[in-house]
């Protein structure tokens, strides 16, 4: 990726980059649980409504994304994956998906960050 962003920038594209690897671990096992879930619109998203997506975090699926993310964001080279198993009564366990969030080098500088666009 381009390293010639400034700090500021570089501050903004590191916090979408958290909070949208995070949100994709929340939407990953959340639709996967087999329980229905409804909210209602909003046209006025609050702070907490990243990517206009009104879902509560599941405390757990976040602790353990914190934990297998280690501080470090996906980047070019360092990608997160999320693996969907079955676990056997018998303790057997089969992979059933994985989902895989990687970056590429492409950038294109024109593009500033801005909350109005995902927040």
């Amino acid at each position: 990726m381009e390293t010639d962003l400034n700090s500021q920038d570089r501050k903004d594209l590191d916090k979408f980059i958290k909070f949208f690897a995070l949100k994709t671990v929340q939407v990953i096992v959340q639709a996967r649980l087999g329980e229905k879930i409804c909210t209602r619109s909003s046209s006025s998203p609050t702070g907490s409504d990243w990517f206009n997506l009104a879902i509560k975090d599941i405390p757990e699926v976040t602790h353990e994304a914190k934990k297998a993310l280690a501080g470090q964001l996906p980047a070019v080279g360092r990608s997160m994956c999320v693996e969907i198993s079955l676990k056997t009564s018998e303790g057997d366990s089969m992979e059933l998906e994985i989902w895989c969030l990687e970056m590429n080098e492409k950038c294109d500088k024109e593009i500033k960050v801005s909350y109005t666009v995902y927040n």
